[in-house]
């Protein structure tokens, strides 16, 4: 598996030119596929249509976490008509096969919408692009990210950077203008980036005064990687230009247009990338394509811009910040750090704001920096990767041997249901195949499948065998109840029985006993629910734990270290091998002992609460 801070890209370069007043054509300049003939693209809104999703979205007002909400399936209706307008017929044909080809050489897909001759499309926001036929959005996927692309004269290079990746950072809030609170906004920035600070990835810094005669000093005095604004910005129709509000020596209000901006940061050759984290700094004018702030400094220079285009809200902003910021240190290409980051606000339960950054791009390969890492953390990465590949090999070699063990066990009690029919002990045979159908049958196990068939069988025969038994021997009503019971309750001559036992597992207590004992072949049905916290104050999570694979990665000590932290597992004795149990789990015994269920952290004293399991035993 490529790991994405390793994956490179080919291009799917799409230029879209005016066909006629209401129409344009899309051509695939270039491609893994080669190019393709032009096709049409008719933009599928209404300006009306257009206005009204952005002021139903644009705007949030809450975190939108039900899949069904009516924001999510607005995004989905909006980013399936723009996919369907513009991937159609050849042109779709040559995504595909390019999608293919990029796969089929480890590489991914980067989507490069060049919109140089069409500014008017730079409104639309592509980012929701929605194949409803792989219910995917393109945009979340760092196998294909989507840039807005500009080609400039002369593209530049990635600059070799040694960690930390130094931010300069200014906050606006002039005082003739709505009023920011720019303490607290720069409280939840460094709150944010502290980890990456603390591990020596960022270097993060504020300017005094939200002037630009401070930037210039600055700028002069140190080298500088990224520069991160954060304030109002618009749209001057009068000049036609993208702006940020400054603040004069008085501290009022000081409209800077993305042209100025751009004579400030074009000599400082060190900047890589500028982050607007403003409502409108990534809007453009219909008719000039660097008139937008955003366009306007990759045309003197800027290799990279990431702007906003639309309000986004403070938990959106901040879990922007520090994924973007956290992969590039990584070294992740641009386009790749920027989908991690959509990514993070996804899963952050907010389904809406992930699109609202944009990237503007005009280094040709998305890489702005070379990381170069630092020789102990790089080695403690190896290690980590090391470990958890060897206990993700551990843990399939322990699948196997369960797989091996559970289609043993599934065979010997086929065997027993054949030689019970020879014997003529029908009862017993259906009892078994019963058994059997009932612990296994909705397996999909390939090796399973021939057993259940077979069970099958063996039972259909026994039915027919005490169906002519009963006519010739006994009276109907001497075998109906021993048929019954025997199909039903699951009699065997030679066993215990089915019941069921319940038990208290505390989140502070690593495992604990149930007190059921059980042997080789018995199967135990675990369900369990309840909750706990693993850490002080934390969320609560059920018997499935935390899902994040950033807590799990964190927890490398954990008795199962690939699966969900603070879940649910359980152990013959409390001993290796661990199987992971979750809500439910069916479980075959493959050794004598008891059976304990515990809590899948390496350290359980700072938990709270309990889970509760049920545990049926069919011996």
């Amino acid at each position: 598996m490529v790991v994405a801070r390793d994956l490179t890209y080919q291009d799917f370069d799409m230029l879209l030119e005016r066909a006629d007043q209401d129409a344009y054509r899309v051509r695939v300049v270039n491609a893994p596929a080669g190019p393709a003939p032009s096709v049409t693209f008719t933009v599928p809104f209404s300006q009306l249509e257009l206005e009204n999703f952005v002021l139903k979205i644009g705007r949030p007002r809450r975190v939108v976490r039900r899949v069904d909400a009516p924001e999510t399936a607005a995004i989905k209706s909006f980013g399936g008509q723009l996919y369907r307008a513009l991937f159609h017929d050849e042109l779709e044909l040559n995504l595909l096969r390019s999608q293919a080809q990029a796969a089929a050489n480890g590489r991914g897909l980067r989507l490069r919408l060049r919109l140089s001759d069409t500014p008017e499309l730079a409104e639309l926001p592509w980012e929701f692009l929605y194949d409803r036929t792989r219910n995917l959005f393109l945009a979340l996927s760092h196998r294909t990210p989507l840039v807005r692309f500009l080609e400039v004269p002369d593209p530049p290079r990635p600059l070799l950077v040694s960690p930390p990746l130094r931010v300069l950072v200014m906050i606006a809030s002039p005082s003739d203008y709505p009023q920011l609170d720019v303490e607290q906004e720069w409280t939840k920035l460094c709150d944010a980036l502290r980890p990456l600070e603390q591990a020596g990835h960022v270097q993060l810094e504020r300017l005094e005064a939200a002037t630009l005669a401070a930037l210039r000093q600055r700028l002069r005095r140190d080298e500088w990687h990224v520069f991160h604004f954060i304030g109002h910005g618009g749209f001057d129709q009068d000049t036609q230009d993208g702006v940020l509000l400054l603040e004069d020596q008085t501290g009022r209000g000081l409209r800077v247009s993305g042209q100025d901006l751009g004579v400030l940061l074009n000599d400082h050759d060190p900047l890589r990338l500028v982050v607007f984290n403003a409502c409108e700094g990534a809007r453009a004018d219909p008719s000039d394509p660097f008139a937008g702030t955003a366009q306007s400094l990759l045309q003197r220079g800027v290799p990279a811009v990431v702007a906003m285009q639309f309000e986004i809200t403070d938990p959106a902003a901040i879990k922007f910040a520090q994924e973007l910021y956290a992969a590039v240190a990584d070294g992740y290409p641009l386009d790749a750090a920027l989908t991690e980051a959509r990514k993070a606000i996804w899963a952050d339960g907010n389904q809406v704001e992930w699109a609202t950054p944009v990237l503007y791009l005009c280094a040709p390969d998305g890489r702005i920096f070379n990381v170069i890492p630092d020789e102990k953390e790089a080695a403690e990465r190896r290690a980590r990767e090391q470990a958890e590949k060897e206990a993700a090999e551990q843990w399939a070699r322990e699948q196997t041997e369960k797989r091996a063990t559970r289609v043993r066990v599934v065979g010997d009690r086929v065997d027993r249901a054949e030689a019970l029919l020879r014997r003529r002990e029908y009862v017993q045979a259906l009892s078994v195949c019963a058994e059997i159908l009932q612990g296994f049958g909705n397996s999909a196990d390939p090796a399973l499948l021939a057993y259940m068939q077979r069970a099958r069988e063996l039972s259909q025969q026994a039915k027919k065998q005490l169906s002519r038994r009963r006519w010739r021997r006994w009276s109907f009503l001497a075998i109906a109840p021993a048929v019954a019971i025997g199909i039903f309750l699951g009699w065997r001559l030679d066993d215990t029985g089915t019941w069921e036992k319940s038990v208290e597992i505390p989140g502070t207590q690593a495992w604990t006993s149930t007190s059921v004992d059980c042997k080789a072949g018995d199967v135990l049905e675990i369900a369990a629910t309840g909750s706990i916290a693993h850490k002080p104050g934390g969320d609560l999570f059920g018997p499935d734990g935390d899902p994040d694979p950033k807590i799990r990665a964190t927890h490398p000590k954990a008795p199962m270290p690939n699966v969900n932290h603070a879940a649910l597992i359980g152990s013959i004795d409390g001993q290796p091998p661990y199987f992971p149990v979750g809500k439910e789990k069916t479980y075959i015994c493959d050794a004598v002992g008891r059976l304990f269920l515990g809590i899948n952290d390496e350290g359980v004293d700072n938990n709270s609460g309990r889970f509760s399991a049920t545990i049926k035993r069919r011996s």
